[in-house]
């Protein structure tokens, strides 16, 4: 097209959270993302693609409390007691192993090591994500940290641009469909009124304790991104992140007044099959398959080929057998063979 058609793009995928290494279910929307990406590169437009690192909140603190258990585990031979929050994979040793390669520190106090540990570990499980990413084929032009989202305020600076637009208001909200009921007290809490953009019931800004939700800090981080003034955003999702779209779509709109428009494509669930039976692989990473496991039977231009056989938003069968094929059964072979 004409010159004055190509525009800025902001592709935020996969943004595994930095707890370990990837699994089969980030697969799709790493393939899927880094494919778009290339289209619309290959159409003139500018692209970043980019990665939201979770490096804030519970999980990260679950994450490192193992991480810790583990060096005491290799130092002073203590057992690792799996408790509920923890993470059991074996990746975590390795990720021990390497701190204890590098620094001779005494761990004895989680508190006093934590900030440094935290550190360490992090480093070491995004270095993870990006080799795998990078066996995929797939490199991001940029990362950007919750963490230093929330350091830097851009919560506060959200919310008050949502206040000029009455988008946010101080009210209660109803307690949450589901398990966390318990939790729930009747507060009087920050509001963003994502029923105006078609959401089905308003969102909490704030926890009961009035630190900020997880969407709070979304929203500052999309802030961010509205600030740094592309055409579009498009954000891949997992198939469990449906019923959030409404709101964070509806946040940048009311972030932008309208200006910049946000896109979010769901990748449904990859289901693995072997012989035509529902197929599990190794247990090393604790419960899940990763991409790892994956390349090591199967190339990554037929991972990303079958990534992309049916449309993102329904359901793929991943056949081992089929994929492993050489013959026109398998269109991947096909493919190749024609080319």
């Amino acid at each position: 097209g004409s010159l004055k058609n190509k525009k800025t793009y902001n592709i935020e995928f996969v943004s595994a959270n930095p707890t370990g290494p990837m699994h089969i279910g980030h697969c799709r929307g790493a393939v899927f993302g880094d494919v778009l990406s290339n289209l619309l590169k290959f159409n003139g437009n500018k692209v970043t693609k980019e990665y939201y690192i979770n490096d804030y909140g519970n999980q990260i603190k679950n994450f490192v409390k193992s991480v810790y258990l583990r060096i005491r585990e290799i130092k002073y031979n203590e057992k690792f007691v799996n408790q509920l929050d923890l993470y059991p994979g074996d990746y975590i040793k390795d990720i021990a192993k390497k701190i204890l390669n590098k620094k001779d520190l005494k761990f004895n106090s989680f508190d006093e090591s934590y900030e440094l540990l935290k550190k360490e570990s992090l480093n070491y499980s995004m270095e993870m994500i990006k080799n795998d990413l990078k066996k995929l084929g797939i490199s991001h032009d940029n990362f950007v940290s919750e963490k230093s989202i929330v350091d830097k305020k851009t919560v506060k600076a959200a919310i008050e641009q949502l206040k000029k637009s009455n988008h946010v208001e101080e009210g209660y909200l109803d307690p949450p469909k589901g398990e966390e009921n318990k939790d729930w007290k009747k507060i009087k809490r920050l509001i963003f009124k994502s029923v105006l953009f078609g959401d089905d019931a308003n969102r909490a800004l704030q926890k009961n304790d009035g630190t900020w939700t997880y969407f709070a800090n979304d929203l500052a981080y999309h802030y961010n991104k509205v600030s740094r003034k592309y055409d579009k955003l498009i954000n891949i999702l997992g198939a469990d992140h449906t019923g959030y779209i409404k709101r964070i779509e509806g946040a940048v709109k009311a972030l932008s007044n309208d200006k910049t428009i946000l896109e979010c494509k769901v990748c449904q669930l990859v289901k693995l099959f072997k012989s035509g039976l529902p197929f599990k692989m190794s247990k090393r990473s604790g419960d899940f398959i990763s991409v790892n496991d994956l390349l090591n039977e199967v190339n990554k231009d037929s991972i990303r080929f079958m990534m992309l056989n049916r449309s993102n938003d329904v359901e793929l069968d991943f056949d081992f057998d089929k994929v492993l094929e050489k013959s026109k059964e398998n269109p991947v072979f096909y493919v190749q063979y024609c080319h």
